[in-house]
């Protein structure tokens, strides 16, 4: 008897047609015809990366910048290896609770031998590209600190300032707009002093100043309280012996530290010392959020926050990077 093997049903006919027609695709895909060479996907991709590179150089070369976007190339992979360093120094932080901080300093001062003396440590990873901030932070308590509190006093008339100020050469040096068209010229340094005010008789000439007076932190403004009609309220206002200012300049991606005095353990409560802490933490966290969110491209933060006594190791306190 004959046998016909398996009959097969009308869609099983049209099912393993596709199949055939699938396998087929797929073998001219990879294995061409008619002598056709073989091209691996992978390595026509690998090649035509290869080929644009070449031609982007072969511009640069042509139009004379190939040194330079050479060499940025380099900086942009530097500052790559530079973020994940100060990312790695931020997780592997431990921070300690203030309160125990201070409980063992105050345990083992005598031991050491210590004279209770205590700071804070910010370190700070700036962005690629040049930037210069000031951060004004204020003290809650005296930390002890003797500041150089010189300060560059600008005015349309001598007359507008009272003689306390005037006759007081060693904290105030008051003068008017020859001393400001030198500022603009490059012929007065005014990088010792640490304030700058001006009264509204002069303040609309300070523009010219802004490229010499604002990368020192020193540029005058209403905002900030520093330019005011009445000059001798405004030094009044912005004389406080509790504020610290705090710069952060750069020209480019580098691990930054800054250090704040915040009082002698033997002369302040640990809650006065704490509430020193706070504000300028707070202050100087304020200052790089501004930034940030002013500069998005340009970031800027903390790797780490530590607190340190004369002759402790420092010790990581707490710090939320924004």
């Amino acid at each position: 008897m004959l046998s016909y093997g398996r009959l097969l049903t009308k869609t099983q006919v049209f099912a393993n047609a596709r199949v055939t027609v699938a396998k087929r695709t797929k073998t001219l895909k990879y294995y061409p015809i008619l002598g056709q060479s073989y091209n691996n996907p992978k390595r026509v991709k690998e090649e035509a990366v290869q080929a644009a590179l070449k031609s982007k150089m072969v511009e640069s070369i042509k139009n004379g910048t190939y040194e330079e976007e050479k060499a940025e190339a380099e900086r942009q992979a530097n500052f790559e290896k530079f973020v994940t360093e100060a990312n790695e120094i931020y997780s592997r932080r431990a921070p300690v609770s203030m309160i125990k901080v201070l409980q063992n300093i105050r345990n083992e001062l005598a031991s050491k031998q210590s004279s209770g003396l205590c700071h804070l440590n910010f370190k700070i990873a700036s962005p690629i590209n040049k930037i210069n901030i000031k951060s004004q932070v204020n003290l809650v308590h005296d930390n002890g600190e003797v500041i150089k509190n010189k300060s560059l006093v600008l005015v349309g008339d001598l007359k507008e300032v009272s003689s306390k100020y005037l006759e007081d050469k060693e904290n105030y040096y008051v003068t008017g707009i020859d001393t400001l068209n030198q500022i603009i010229t490059g012929e007065f340094d005014a990088s010792s002093f640490e304030r700058c005010y001006a009264s509204t008789t002069i303040s609309s000439k300070l523009g010219a100043a802004a490229k010499i007076l604002g990368p020192l932190g020193l540029m005058p403004s209403a905002k900030r309280g520093t330019v005011g009609k009445d000059i001798n309220e405004v030094i009044a206002s912005n004389s406080s012996s509790l504020q610290r200012k705090i710069m952060i300049d750069t020209e480019g991606p580098e691990f930054l530290t800054k250090t704040v005095q915040m009082g002698n353990v033997n002369n302040l409560t640990d809650v006065q010392i704490l509430e020193n802490v706070i504000s300028v933490r707070n202050g100087l966290n304020k200052s790089i959020e501004t930034h940030n969110v002013n500069s998005k491209k340009n970031l800027i933060f903390m790797c780490s926050l530590t607190f340190e006594c004369d002759k402790f190791e420092p010790v990581e306190i707490e710090y939320t990077k924004k």
